[in-house]
Protein backbone atom coordinates (compact mmCIF):
# COMPACT_ATOMS: atom_id res chain seq x y z
CA UNK A 1 0.00 0.00 0.00
CA UNK A 2 1.27 3.40 -0.80
CA UNK A 3 0.32 6.06 1.80
CA UNK A 4 -0.32 8.77 -0.27
CA UNK A 5 -2.86 7.47 -2.56
CA UNK A 6 -4.42 5.82 0.99
CA UNK A 7 -4.36 9.39 2.31
CA UNK A 8 -5.94 11.11 -0.83
CA UNK A 9 -9.08 7.89 -1.36
CA UNK A 10 -9.95 8.60 2.65
CA UNK A 11 -9.86 12.51 3.35
CA UNK A 12 -6.57 12.43 4.95
CA UNK A 13 -7.92 9.75 7.36
CA UNK A 14 -5.93 6.34 7.86
CA UNK A 15 -6.15 3.02 10.25
CA UNK A 16 -4.08 1.43 12.22
CA UNK A 17 -4.12 -1.97 9.57
CA UNK A 18 -3.39 0.70 6.76
CA UNK A 19 -0.80 2.25 8.31
CA UNK A 20 1.12 -0.98 9.17
CA UNK A 21 0.36 -2.31 5.85
CA UNK A 22 2.48 0.57 4.62
CA UNK A 23 5.25 -0.12 7.03
CA UNK A 24 4.49 2.16 9.76
CA UNK A 25 4.73 0.42 12.73
CA UNK A 26 2.69 0.68 16.02
CA UNK A 27 5.36 2.57 17.88
CA UNK A 28 5.64 5.22 14.97
CA UNK A 29 1.95 5.17 14.94
CA UNK A 30 1.98 6.13 18.44
CA UNK A 31 4.67 9.05 18.49
CA UNK A 32 2.88 10.43 15.70
CA UNK A 33 -0.04 11.13 17.56
CA UNK A 34 1.62 11.69 21.03
CA UNK A 35 3.92 14.67 19.25
CA UNK A 36 0.06 15.74 17.55
CA UNK A 37 1.20 15.24 14.29
CA UNK A 38 -1.71 12.63 13.62
CA UNK A 39 -5.18 12.81 15.66
CA UNK A 40 -7.35 9.72 16.89
CA UNK A 41 -10.31 10.18 15.31
CA UNK A 42 -11.49 7.17 17.07
CA UNK A 43 -9.45 3.78 18.41
CA UNK A 44 -7.40 2.57 15.58
CA UNK A 45 -8.58 5.68 12.80
CA UNK A 46 -6.20 8.66 12.74
CA UNK A 47 -6.15 12.05 10.47
CA UNK A 48 -2.59 12.60 9.61
CA UNK A 49 -1.42 15.92 9.98
CA UNK A 50 -1.76 18.76 7.20
CA UNK A 51 -5.08 17.21 6.47
CA UNK A 52 -8.03 19.29 7.63
CA UNK A 53 -11.03 17.80 9.19
CA UNK A 54 -13.62 18.09 7.00
CA UNK A 55 -17.22 16.33 6.81
CA UNK A 56 -15.81 14.07 4.33
CA UNK A 57 -13.07 13.19 7.27
CA UNK A 58 -15.41 12.41 9.72
CA UNK A 59 -17.73 10.47 7.97
CA UNK A 60 -14.42 8.50 6.13
CA UNK A 61 -13.09 8.03 9.87
CA UNK A 62 -17.02 6.86 11.25
CA UNK A 63 -16.73 4.12 8.39
CA UNK A 64 -13.70 2.88 9.01
CA UNK A 65 -13.89 2.77 12.72
CA UNK A 66 -16.28 -0.66 12.91
CA UNK A 67 -13.31 -2.29 10.71
CA UNK A 68 -10.71 -1.82 13.77
CA UNK A 69 -12.95 -3.26 15.96
CA UNK A 70 -14.16 -6.12 13.99
CA UNK A 71 -11.89 -7.67 11.63
CA UNK A 72 -14.05 -8.95 9.56
CA UNK A 73 -18.28 -8.90 10.38
CA UNK A 74 -21.55 -10.17 7.59
CA UNK A 75 -23.40 -7.63 9.54
CA UNK A 76 -21.41 -4.36 8.99
CA UNK A 77 -23.01 -1.02 9.66
CA UNK A 78 -24.65 0.50 6.55
CA UNK A 79 -24.00 3.59 5.45
CA UNK A 80 -26.90 5.48 3.75
CA UNK A 81 -27.82 9.62 3.52
CA UNK A 82 -24.49 11.76 3.50
CA UNK A 83 -22.22 9.04 4.70
CA UNK A 84 -23.22 6.90 1.77
CA UNK A 85 -22.91 9.82 -0.47
CA UNK A 86 -19.88 11.30 0.73
CA UNK A 87 -18.42 7.77 0.57
CA UNK A 88 -19.65 6.89 -2.71
CA UNK A 89 -18.53 10.13 -4.54
CA UNK A 90 -15.47 10.25 -3.30
CA UNK A 91 -14.96 6.28 -4.75
CA UNK A 92 -16.22 7.60 -8.27
CA UNK A 93 -12.96 10.37 -8.50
Amino acid sequence: MVLEHILARQAGVITRAQALACEISADTTLRRVRSGAWHELYPGVYLVGGHPLTDEARVRAASLWPEQRVPWSPAQPQRSGTACSIVHRRRSS
